[in-house]
């Protein structure tokens, strides 16, 4: 399976970690808050049998739809790299995604964490933001400086894949033209800056960006997130126009 990566929406460019991780925790939280009034926080109602043993549970007000978490260790070892690229210091690699958690100030004007793609394989593309990081350093030379790095990242969900424009933007894929077969025959603007992405196409022309593994099977494309200026991608007849 491919290695996952982190690909920085705003520049285009892509983190990959050195080994897969063993394992990886997805939860979801709900969207709840302690209910308060004028007068402070609300205490929770008379004990049943549960409260009479655990104490009174808080009063709830539903906010939002929730959120969804995902945890997962990854590894970065600089001996793993050829000698031509290899830095002294493995913080050179993991900085890029320590990065992603400073509040920066975005292209719309906004303040916050900068939004990137969490990639694995063709079963995980999500959207996300990185909420949290914690690095745990080994393999130091005698002068301090540490070689291979675990980097623990709690990554949340974010929903911008459904509402960005879906063709817009350097790297995205023009309108294209039908073929005899009702095909539809898209390609990545020739001057792109930015690698394509299927997820937009399938946005976009199926109505529904989680089809991108349907494009990607149609168009026997490895990477969903790295169309190259001028490559064509090719959308059947039941695909739904915008």
């Amino acid at each position: 399976m491919e290695r996952v990566a982190f690909l920085i929406e705003r520049t285009g460019r892509r983190v990959s970690c050195h080994l897969n991780p063993e394992d990886l925790v997805v939860r979801r939280v709900a969207g709840l808050a302690q209910r308060r009034r004028g007068a402070g926080f609300l205490a929770g109602g008379e004990g049943d049998r549960l409260g009479a043993v655990t104490g009174r549970d808080d009063a709830l007000l539903a906010t939002g739809g929730g959120r969804t978490e995902l945890d997962v260790s990854v590894l970065f070892d600089v001996d793993l790299l050829e000698p031509s690229v290899r830095p002294a210091d493995v913080r050179t690699l993991t900085g890029p995604l320590w990065d992603l958690c400073e509040n920066a100030r975005q292209p719309d004007g906004s303040y916050g964490p900068t939004p990137a793609r969490f990639i694995w394989g063709k079963a995980w593309n999500v959207p996300v933001v990185v909420a949290a990081a914690a690095e745990r350093l080994e393999r130091f030379t005698a002068t301090g400086v540490p070689r291979r790095s675990w980097l623990r990242l709690t990554l949340v969900r974010t929903d911008r894949g459904a509402e960005e424009p879906a063709l817009a933007g350097a790297g995205g894929v023009g309108e294209g033209d039908v073929d005899a077969e009702g095909v539809r025959v898209l390609e990545v603007a020739s001057g792109a800056e930015v690698p394509g992405r299927l997820d937009v196409v399938a946005a976009a022309w199926l109505g529904d960006a989680g089809r991108w593994r349907e494009l990607a099977e149609y168009n026997g494309i490895d990477d969903p997130n790295a169309l190259g200026p001028g490559q064509v991608v090719r959308v059947p007849p039941q695909g739904t126009q915008r």
